[in-house]
């Protein structure tokens, strides 16, 4: 009868300790948010219409009609950077799974340090902050718009790529 009960103790102890150590979860990546991904997706669109009107070059003549659709992308992708940096770096794990996709695909590898979607924002910023200014003081050029399109785009793609991977 001792025996029975210190069987049912040491059975009972081991379910807890199993039930406790299968609750446990642990964090690789910051959580999906679907709002970051929303306008991502929804800047992107909005972003390509502006590159689309300017694909045959501007003239600074006409910069104004332009300016409000450079002031509010730029604005919109300052906030999506900031709420992708309001969360933790990821593992390497996670960041390895993103990084062979883009390699796949032939795009540049996302550096890790910062948060992966944070750093290709601000990439995004950067160069839509100096096509912005370029557009303000001279005519640009068909091949110019076209120089500031690709790197911007590839930066929208790392971000977009991150962001998605997160969903799981």
């Amino acid at each position: 009868m001792l025996q029975t009960i210190s069987l049912l103790r040491k059975l009972t102890i081991a379910a807890l300790f199993i039930a406790t150590v299968t609750s446990c979860t642990t964090k690789l990546a910051p959580e999906y948010d679907k709002a970051i991904v929303d306008g991502l997706t929804s800047n992107s669109s909005k972003l390509l219409e502006l590159f689309a009107s300017a694909s045959q070059g501007t003239k600074t003549t006409d910069f104004s009609k332009r300016e409000t659709s450079y002031n509010q992308l730029i604005g919109a992708f300052e906030a999506l950077k900031i709420q992708s940096e309001a969360r933790p770096v990821p593992n390497n794990a996670a960041m390895n799974k993103a990084n062979d996709y883009l390699t796949k695909r032939g795009l540049p590898a996302i550096n890790s340090g910062i948060t992966p979607s944070a750093l290709a924002l601000s990439e995004v910023i950067r160069q839509l902050t100096a096509m912005r200014e370029n557009d303000i003081r001279k005519d640009m050029s068909e091949d110019r718009v076209e120089l500031y399109k690709n790197p911007i785009t590839t930066s929208l793609d790392q971000a977009m790529t991150y962001e998605s991977f997160l969903e799981r």
